[in-house]
């Protein structure tokens, strides 16, 4: 490998891009933590309270856009919980955070996050088992089509598909990815998760998390094993980094569904997701969710107001913690603005 390339794909072991879901379902971007960020200062609006509607389910989804992103509220004695699906690049400048989210938000006694903290550093091994493969595992899946494209990618790096051939499917992936979202201005400073992570820090919030560091990447370098699941997820890297794929499938796609809080989109891709890569998708998404799920209940069993920041696709669908909370008779309500 040449040096350019064997830090990208190293970078990938700590920097993997949340939109590719095949293998970063809802995981929080690895880029969270080798950068020291700046925190962000808002000026909050006046008071709006915020209109209130029933959660919706796959099945009955609500039609359409609501026009922000999604948030619900459980409400249990005297606790409260918000949660906020979030998305974990963004372009700077994009304009989100509204009114009702502003309300909610400042009001929180507490803030929960993927991780605890977002700024801390966590301490990696090389594993590079998790990297690369014994066999030719590259391009085993591949059309023709297909390895020329990636050819052509790797020949930007002085590199080529057979020096390559024992990266794990999984991790170009997750490289072409990363060399999308840089190369559409997104960056995990701009995410929603980092900016309410500095912003609870500006408000003096108690901050928590559902995942230690140590676990929250153990999913990422889980990603990298096997091949099969792997080459699905390099085949839509590939078509959406040349423009082939599907348009609501690309970052820029993703992004919009999530700003116009399209629950139905959202939920459409992510069961388009679990019916391609059934191995992913109960990893990164039910695995997580289940262990999740507790700790939301223990906070309900408090006095206090949490605000609860995670991916979007933790929240939505049939094994979404919307859909968990209310199995075990809570009652969720979706308040849009």
């Amino acid at each position: 490998m040449t040096g350019q390339l064997v830090r990208q794909i190293r970078r990938q072991m700590v920097q993997t891009p949340p939109w590719v879901r095949d293998a970063c379902i809802g995981l929080l971007a690895g880029g969270l933590a080798v950068i020291t960020w700046t925190a962000l200062k808002f000026d909050a609006p006046a008071f709006h309270k915020p209109a209130v509607v029933a959660a919706a389910s796959p099945a009955d989804a609500l039609p359409g856009a609501t026009g922000a992103p999604l948030l619900w509220r459980v409400q249990n004695g005297q606790a409260t919980v918000y949660l906020f699906g979030s998305i974990h690049v963004l372009k700077p400048g994009t304009e989100w955070m509204d009114k009702r989210l502003f309300q909610a938000f400042d009001s929180a006694d507490a803030a929960w996050f993927e991780v605890p903290d977002l700024d801390s550093l966590p301490h990696f091994k090389p594993r590079p088992g998790k990297v690369t493969a014994g066999g030719a595992v590259l391009t085993a899946g591949l059309d023709a089509g297909e390895k020329q494209q990636l050819e052509t990618i790797l020949n930007r790096y002085d590199t080529t598909t057979d020096e390559q051939k024992h990266v794990r499917p999984a991790v170009m992936a997750s490289m072409i990815g990363q060399l999308d979202v840089q190369g559409g201005a997104f960056s995990v400073d701009s995410g929603v998760d980092m900016t309410l992570f500095h912003r609870a820090k500006t408000l003096n919030h108690k901050t928590g998390g559902f995942e230690d560091n140590k676990t929250h990447y153990g999913y990422l370098y889980a990603l990298g094993e096997g091949s099969t699941d792997g080459t699905v997820a390099l085949k839509r890297a590939l078509a959406n980094h040349f423009g082939t794929g599907d348009p609501t499938d690309s970052v820029d796609g993703m992004a919009k569904a999530w700003a116009d809080g399209d629950e139905r989109t959202l939920t459409a891709q992510l069961m388009a997701q679990r019916a391609r890569d059934s191995k992913f998708y109960d990893l990164l998404l039910v695995k997580r969710n289940a262990l999740w799920v507790p700790q939301l209940e223990t906070l309900l069993k408090g006095k206090d107001t949490t605000f609860v920041v995670a991916g979007v696709d933790h929240f939505i669908g049939p094994d979404g913690l919307v859909a968990q909370l209310k199995a075990r008779g809570y009652v969720v309500t979706r308040v849009d603005p």
